[in-house]
Formats: structure tokens, C-alpha cells, sequence
């Protein structure tokens, strides 16, 4: 499927002048990256559970009107914030009929401020542990047990139907989480890992406009960007600067494509915190990543 990622990617970039990719801005940057640093979740049953769970609702960290999401002013915000309250729930993420059950008032709660498509994410959260349920699992490490390799746990997340994006991103970050979390109790990612691509993320865009690995040649695309203006997730612009972060991922050398992808992730948050980033966070406001 990840094959499928990359050959979306070629099709999309190769019929729009908008945006080019100029991979060899990719090494300097690339040598400012930090290593994958600590891992988000403990890695035990709830720990795993809890990143499976979080792929169904880890996308657009901002407000409906595009700000970005502190929930009851926490800092960090986006999505380390979720993640957070969603490890503090007293919440049974192991327990499937937990989660299918899992009131949305509730949720809202967990959630503790302005977020877009927070009932959106509710539904898909449920769904997604119900479409589980449906197929024998009760417990969330029973069903990550009958997806044990990368290619079968992006199988299963894609054919639950939470995950839609012709880029996979939730679905791929998921599967990488797991296998990052089973590298840590086994001292092996998931077979298979090395395959998965570079993500289509709002923040790579950023950080590769940032350092010159995607030029877009287009004025109006760069004014819109600069002045934060929201992008619609299907526009033409949008799914060449996507495509083109894929697309930078064959260019990569010392580690597969989705550990650097946590790296370059990591380098994003430092410069944004130093202020050193020339161009602010793509905006679009969709559930597909």
C-alpha cells in the first residue's frame, strides 16, 4: 500500500507546476535533525493500545477558525497535548467495549477546549474500536496481534475506513507508533517497517518550504501561505506540496523513511520554538491529516 502512496505521490506532482521539489536541500537539513528522542506512549498494553487508538483522531491540531489547539492553555498544544489527556483518562483504552462505549460528553472533556471536529474525532474513535469489536477483538492487543506485521497493520487500519487520505498519513504514523512502542519491549520494529514513506504532513510542508526542499512557483500559493490563509484539504496545491514530502523521501540516506520522518518532525517543533521558521504551518482544516 505504501508502494500505492508513492505512485499517487509521482502522478500528483508530475501534472502541476505550482510546487518542485529540490531534494538536494535535503542533506543540510537533514544534519540538523535530532534523533527520534523519547517515545509518546509507555511501552506496555496501554501504552500500545493508546497509539493504536490515537490514529483515528491525530489529525488538524487548530480551532475551527485555525488557531492552534491549547486545550485549558497547556503547553505544549497540538497533538502532544491530546496524546497527554488522552494517557491521563481514566479510561480503559486496552478494553474495546471501553472505548465503542466511550460517551461523547465525555470526550469532549478529554478534549478541554476548542478543537476542530472534536464529535468528528468521537465518531471515528468509536467506530473504529466497534469495526474491531465486529471482527472478534475484544481486546486492542488481540486485534494488534492479528495485524503483526507493518504491511498488515496498514491493511487493517485502512480497511476500517477511519483513515481515509490517499496518502495514508494517520494510518502510516499509526502503524510507525506501534512498531516504534514494540522496538521498545522487543528490541524490533515491526517487519516490514522500512517500507512505509515519508508523511504527507502540514508540518514537513513546513519545514521543507522553510529550508528550500519545496519551492513553490506560484505567487498567489505563497501569499496564501504566508498569510495563513487555509488551503482546502482536495486543492490542486495542496496535494503537490503533500506529494512532494512523499516524493523527498526516496532521497533519504542512513534509515528508513519513517524514522526520519519523526526526526525532521522533532527538528519542526525545535526552530518553531526558537523562532527561527520562515514560514508558518500550512493551514488546512481536514480530517485527513
Amino acid at each position: 500500500m505504501s508502494r500505492d502512496v508513492l505512485e499517487t505521490a509521482r502522478a500528483i506532482l508530475s501534472r502541476q507546476r505550482a510546487v518542485r521539489l529540490e531534494p538536494g536541500a535535503l542533506s543540510a537539513l537533514c544534519a540538523q535533525a535530532p534523533e527520534t528522542g523519547t517515545i509518546l506512549q509507555a511501552p506496555d498494553d496501554r501504552g500500545t493500545a493508546l497509539a493504536l487508538l490515537f490514529g483515528p483522531v491525530n489529525y488538524c491540531f487548530f480551532t475551527a477558525q485555525g488557531a492552534p489547539y491549547h486545550p485549558h492553555g497547556a503547553a505544549p498544544g497540538g497533538s502532544a497535548a491530546l496524546r497527554r489527556a488522552m494517557a491521563e483518562a481514566t479510561i480503559d483504552w486496552t478494553d474495546l467495549h471501553a472505548v465503542a462505549d466511550l460517551p461523547i460528553d465525555r470526550w469532549r472533556t478529554l478534549v478541554g477546549g476548542p478543537l476542530y471536529d472534536t464529535d468528528g474525532r468521537h465518531a471515528r474513535l468509536t467506530g473504529f474500536a466497534r469495526h474491531l469489536l465486529a471482527r472478534g477483538r475484544r481486546r486492542t492487543m488481540d486485534a494488534l496481534a492479528a495485524m503483526p506485521t507493518a504491511g498488515t497493520l496498514l491493511r487493517g487500519l485502512v480497511d476500517s475506513g477511519c483513515f481515509a487520505d490517499p496518502f495514508l498519513k494517520r494510518a502510516q504514523s499509526t502503524v510507525f507508533d506501534v512498531s516504534q512502542l514494540a522496538e521498545a519491549r522487543t528490541g524490533r520494529h515491526l517487519d516490514g517497517i522500512e517500507g512505509l514513506t515519508l508523511l504527507a504532513d502540514y508540518r514537513l510542508i513546513q519545514l521543507f518550504l522553510h529550508a528550500g526542499v519545496i519551492v513553490v512557483g506560484s505567487e498567489a500559493l505563497k501569499r496564501h501561505i504566508l498569510e495563513r490563509r487555509p488551503l482546502a484539504a482536495d486543492a490542486p496545491e495542496t496535494l503537490a506540496l503533500r506529494a512532494a514530502v512523499v516524493l523527498s523521501g526516496e532521497f533519504l540516506d542512513g534509515g528508513f523513511p519513517a524514522l526520519w520522518d519523526k526526526r525532521l518532525w522533532n527538528l519542526t517543533k525545535r526552530l518553531e520554538a526558537e523562532g527561527m521558521l520562515r514560514v508558518p504551518p500550512v493551514l488546512v482544516l481536514t480530517d485527513q491529516f
